[in-house]
């Protein structure tokens, strides 16, 4: 997989580079609400998923994009399709996900970078991408709708006392 491009953004390959602005997502309770257990993550918990995000396209040649807008060159989080290594009942599969900083929602970045994530997800020949959303995630529900997913199921999440809804795209 490739850097990627929309019309405002750019999506660039993870690199350590981009820790201190997925720290400043990562710290905002708001973004880490359905996340983490509704706790912030600290700096050096960021570096520790920078680092796997890293090592994860070492290791399969795709991962989560840096979000970085077109105008003024600010990173603003990241989106991409990855392995959910977290989740060990579907890490053989591939998730879309995204994590924006709370000053860019309600611009469309989500849906716009999600829409080439699955493109170049199918393009590889994947026949299935899902994402895991939490049921009170209205924000994130409403992008994976947009983007043509499917509510298929509902599970528990392997590691929370709560369950994720599992959207499902497939190539069309």
């Amino acid at each position: 997989m490739r850097d990627g491009e929309t019309d405002r953004l750019s999506l660039l390959r993870w690199r350590r580079e981009h820790t201190a602005g997925l720290a400043d997502v990562n710290a905002s309770p708001e973004v880490m609400r359905f996340l983490n257990g509704g706790t912030p993550l600290t700096r050096v918990e960021s570096t520790m998923v920078s680092d796997r995000v890293a090592r994860h396209w070492d290791d399969y040649r795709f991962g989560l994009w840096a979000v970085v807008e077109k105008d003024g060159g600010r990173m603003v989080g990241f989106a991409g399709i990855c392995h959910p290594l977290w989740f060990p009942k579907w890490s053989k599969g591939v998730e879309v996900g995204w994590r924006l900083h709370v000053d860019v929602w309600g611009r469309g970045y989500a849906t716009e970078a999600g829409r080439e994530a699955l493109r170049a997800g199918f393009e590889r020949g994947l026949e299935e991408i899902v994402a895991f959303v939490h049921p009170d995630n209205h924000r994130s529900a409403a992008v994976a709708t947009r983007l043509g997913m499917r509510l298929e199921d509902r599970v528990p999440h392997p590691d929370r006392p709560h369950e994720l809804d599992v959207f499902v795209a497939r190539p069309r």
